[in-house]
Protein backbone atom coordinates (compact mmCIF):
# COMPACT_ATOMS: atom_id res chain seq x y z
CA UNK A 1 0.00 0.00 0.00
CA UNK A 2 2.60 2.54 0.65
CA UNK A 3 4.25 2.04 -3.18
CA UNK A 4 0.21 3.42 -3.73
CA UNK A 5 0.50 6.39 -1.53
CA UNK A 6 3.90 7.08 -3.17
CA UNK A 7 2.53 7.03 -6.66
CA UNK A 8 -0.54 8.66 -5.33
CA UNK A 9 1.83 11.50 -3.83
CA UNK A 10 3.55 11.99 -6.88
CA UNK A 11 1.30 12.82 -9.42
CA UNK A 12 0.72 10.48 -12.57
CA UNK A 13 4.66 10.63 -13.14
CA UNK A 14 7.80 10.17 -11.36
CA UNK A 15 10.58 12.69 -10.21
CA UNK A 16 12.43 13.59 -13.65
CA UNK A 17 10.27 11.55 -15.96
CA UNK A 18 8.56 12.77 -18.90
CA UNK A 19 5.41 12.85 -20.50
CA UNK A 20 5.30 10.95 -23.43
CA UNK A 21 2.30 9.85 -24.93
CA UNK A 22 2.29 6.06 -25.91
CA UNK A 23 -1.65 5.66 -26.71
CA UNK A 24 -3.86 5.02 -29.62
CA UNK A 25 -3.69 7.72 -32.10
CA UNK A 26 -6.94 8.86 -32.37
CA UNK A 27 -8.65 9.58 -35.66
CA UNK A 28 -12.17 11.70 -36.15
CA UNK A 29 -14.87 8.93 -37.12
CA UNK A 30 -16.40 9.72 -40.24
CA UNK A 31 -20.19 11.24 -40.06
CA UNK A 32 -22.73 8.53 -40.02
CA UNK A 33 -26.05 8.83 -41.66
CA UNK A 34 -28.52 7.05 -39.21
CA UNK A 35 -31.77 7.99 -40.92
CA UNK A 36 -34.00 4.58 -41.58
CA UNK A 37 -32.58 3.37 -45.08
CA UNK A 38 -34.78 0.54 -46.88
CA UNK A 39 -33.03 -1.74 -49.75
CA UNK A 40 -34.88 -1.20 -53.02
CA UNK A 41 -37.98 0.70 -51.72
CA UNK A 42 -38.85 -2.67 -49.65
CA UNK A 43 -40.99 -2.38 -46.49
CA UNK A 44 -38.83 -4.66 -43.81
CA UNK A 45 -41.61 -4.50 -41.24
CA UNK A 46 -41.97 -8.14 -41.29
CA UNK A 47 -38.61 -8.66 -39.87
CA UNK A 48 -38.71 -7.65 -36.10
CA UNK A 49 -38.58 -9.72 -33.18
CA UNK A 50 -42.13 -11.29 -32.11
CA UNK A 51 -43.42 -12.85 -28.96
CA UNK A 52 -42.86 -15.90 -28.16
CA UNK A 53 -45.19 -18.86 -29.01
CA UNK A 54 -45.26 -20.92 -25.67
CA UNK A 55 -44.58 -17.87 -22.85
CA UNK A 56 -45.54 -14.76 -24.29
CA UNK A 57 -41.97 -13.07 -23.36
CA UNK A 58 -40.35 -10.65 -26.18
CA UNK A 59 -38.55 -13.01 -29.16
CA UNK A 60 -35.03 -11.82 -29.72
CA UNK A 61 -34.47 -12.19 -33.41
CA UNK A 62 -31.48 -14.54 -34.48
CA UNK A 63 -31.19 -14.21 -38.45
CA UNK A 64 -33.08 -12.78 -41.23
CA UNK A 65 -33.67 -14.16 -44.22
CA UNK A 66 -34.19 -11.92 -47.12
CA UNK A 67 -34.13 -14.58 -49.93
CA UNK A 68 -37.03 -17.06 -48.09
CA UNK A 69 -37.97 -13.69 -46.58
CA UNK A 70 -38.52 -15.73 -43.15
CA UNK A 71 -37.06 -14.79 -39.50
CA UNK A 72 -35.65 -17.02 -37.20
CA UNK A 73 -35.80 -16.48 -33.41
CA UNK A 74 -35.67 -17.73 -29.64
CA UNK A 75 -37.19 -16.84 -26.57
CA UNK A 76 -34.18 -15.99 -23.62
CA UNK A 77 -36.68 -16.99 -21.11
CA UNK A 78 -37.88 -20.51 -22.22
CA UNK A 79 -35.33 -21.06 -24.94
CA UNK A 80 -38.21 -22.19 -27.39
CA UNK A 81 -37.38 -21.15 -31.37
CA UNK A 82 -39.61 -20.81 -34.06
CA UNK A 83 -39.46 -19.28 -37.61
CA UNK A 84 -42.06 -16.36 -39.02
CA UNK A 85 -42.41 -15.91 -42.52
CA UNK A 86 -43.20 -12.36 -44.71
CA UNK A 87 -46.47 -13.42 -45.20
CA UNK A 88 -47.87 -14.60 -41.36
CA UNK A 89 -46.22 -11.13 -39.50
Amino acid sequence: MGMLKELLRRGHHAVGETAEDSGPKWQPLPDLDLRDVRTFGEDMDWAEPSSCPSCGAAGYLDRIDIERRITSQHCPWCWTKWEVAADEA
